[in-house]
């Protein structure tokens, strides 16, 4: 104001230097931090670049996990597979040898059936015959008559003839 009274030129002279010593010494004080700033992102960008290599190689892990868990699954459904197929193989087998000592304990009678369907194969003819006869001609007679015609007669002719009955 006293400046202001004594030259209008000199005032506006008064406020630029003013403003001058007032921006030198902002200047001072922000020239350092401006200074420390270029320094942090001079190591912004070194650590941004060693981050981005991380996280590359991370991603390059990550991959691999990933791959690794997925044949890990894999291998471990082909293992349940082969488990469960070792089981029913079990099962099988133990019901073919259930099956197989069940059967042969009918290989008795098998052979027993056998024998004796061979026999009934042999007496067949004589054994028609023999019915033949007693159905056409003994009908009639008493069980008494028919025994003894069977067994003196009829059985003896049928044997001597090379035919066989029962």
């Amino acid at each position: 104001e006293v400046i202001r009274h004594a030259s209008v030129a000199a005032e506006g002279l008064c406020k630029w230097v003013r403003a001058i010593v007032k921006y030198d010494g902002v200047y001072k004080e922000i020239q350092p931090k401006r200074i420390a700033l270029a320094e942090a992102n001079e190591k912004l960008a070194i650590v941004t670049d060693e981050m981005e290599k991380v996280l590359a190689e991370l991603k390059k892990i990550q991959d691999k996990i990933d791959e690794l868990e997925s044949k890990f699954k894999k291998q471990n459904q082909e293992k349940q597979n082969l488990i469960n197929s070792i089981k029913e193989c079990e099962l099988k087998h133990d019901r073919a040898v259930e099956l197989t000592s069940r059967l042969s304990g009918e290989k008795t009678s098998w052979l027993e059936a056998a024998k004796n369907l061979l026999e009934d194969k042999q007496n067949l003819l004589g054994d028609v015959l023999l019915s033949v006869g007693v159905v056409s001609y003994l009908g009639p007679f008493l069980g008494e008559y028919r025994q003894r015609i069977l067994n003196h007669n009829w059985i003896q002719k049928i044997n001597s003839l090379n035919l066989t009955c029962r």
